[in-house]
């Protein structure tokens, strides 16, 4: 029995060739519901709580380089298998779905992140923080030595160009 090139055998084709590109894009939608797993992840209690991961950490996640490693891999054989002549004009747009679906998802995702709400405690603390910053700005280094040590250790992390060793805070503080 001889095979047609009718529109039975293109339907095997598509399927086949969806199959394929669907396996080689499943990493990467699994890196993406990590992802999300993390955005809305929090810690402590009541009005306290705070997200477990900044903004910051999730853009610069090993989820996100492994993504952009997997897009690579699979945009290198796709163009292999184009100078080669194994790929067919078919298959090329079925690759080209695929791939600006994930880029729709991802632009969705990265949009996800930095719209996040911050929680009560995030907003409380970066007003504190910018509160605390402005006044130790304005002070200077002579009206800081005055300070009593627990009141300078608790603003230490604020102080640009500090550590702890130049913070004095009472023995054991630490």
């Amino acid at each position: 029995m001889k095979i047609s090139s009718g529109p039975r055998f293109q339907d095997v084709k598509y399927f086949l060739s969806w199959k394929g590109f669907e396996k080689k894009f499943k990493p990467i939608l699994r890196e993406i519901d990590y992802v999300k797993l993390k955005i809305h992840k929090k810690k402590g209690f009541w009005f306290l709580k705070q997200h477990v991961y900044t903004e910051q950490d999730l853009l610069d996640s090993p989820h996100f380089c492994k993504i952009d490693s997997i897009i690579e891999k699979i945009g290198s054989d796709v163009e292999s298998w184009h100078k080669n002549g194994k790929l067919s004009l078919f298959d090329r747009q079925v690759y080209q779905e695929y791939r600006d679906a994930t880029d729709l998802k991802l632009e969705g995702l990265k949009k996800e992140i930095i719209a996040r709400q911050p929680t009560w405690w995030e907003n409380f603390r970066s007003v504190f923080e910018g509160f605390i910053g402005v006044v130790m700005g304005k002070l200077p280094d002579l009206a800081l030595s005055f300070l009593p040590p627990v009141i300078e250790g608790l603003v230490k992390g604020f102080l640009p160009g500090r550590n702890k060793e130049q913070a004095r805070l009472p023995p054991g503080f630490y």
